[in-house]
């Protein structure tokens, strides 16, 4: 996941784990001077950081920040990145390893919000019952969503994997267009994603 929005802004801002990395919603923006600013509360209060790009890890990170003991609200990132130059906001959430506790809040209270949703989900294997069903829950929260099943390069049953997601989806109501993606480690991104193809139109 944070890897997808590292290479759609072509540089390695947003903490990259192969389990869970990121702790708290990470929200990327255009503006010339480039930094972060963390948003927590002390004593109640609301309090506003400003960090350096390199210190982004130390607070939206699970490795960082473990079970978000910062007390991190949100981390809002300016960056000279071309794909945002349009007025475009990425944001980053926490994983599906998260959905359990306080992550799922925190994503699902932000959804409203949203124009437009991606799962990631790489194609090891198929849907999980919790990914199928925040899934269903997200899609009432906003209606524009879409399946991106990463990492074809490095499972060749990856139709199959995209195929079973296809039923799991169809039968709960909730068909998702799914888009499967190559991950291609490549210079300083931690990965370049290639659409290959759409389930559906």
């Amino acid at each position: 996941k944070s890897s997808l929005v590292n290479s759609l802004l072509r540089r390695d801002v947003c903490p990259v784990d192969d389990d869970l990395a990121t702790s708290v919603i990470t929200m990327l923006q255009y503006g010339e001077a480039e930094g972060a600013i963390v948003r927590r509360k002390e004593d109640g209060k609301p309090v506003s950081q400003a960090i350096g790009l390199d210190d982004v890890a130390s607070y939206a990170s699970e490795h960082g920040n473990p079970g978000n003991e910062k007390g991190v609200n949100r981390v809002d990132v300016t960056l000279a990145a071309k794909v945002l130059e349009a007025g475009l906001t990425l944001v980053d959430t926490p994983g599906m390893g998260g959905l359990g506790g306080g992550h799922a809040a925190a994503t699902m209270s932000f959804l409203p919000f949203a124009d437009g949703l991606i799962l990631v989900s790489d194609t090891s294997s198929e849907l999980t019952a919790p990914e199928a069903d925040f899934l269903k829950q997200a899609v009432e929260l906003c209606p524009t969503v879409m399946l991106a099943a990463t990492k074809t390069d490095l499972y060749p049953s990856f139709a199959r994997i995209v195929g079973l997601d296809t039923d799991h989806l169809d039968k709960q109501g909730t068909p998702t267009p799914i888009v499967s993606a190559m991950a291609i480690s490549r210079g300083p991104a931690a990965a370049i994603f290639r659409a290959r193809s759409a389930t559906r139109d």
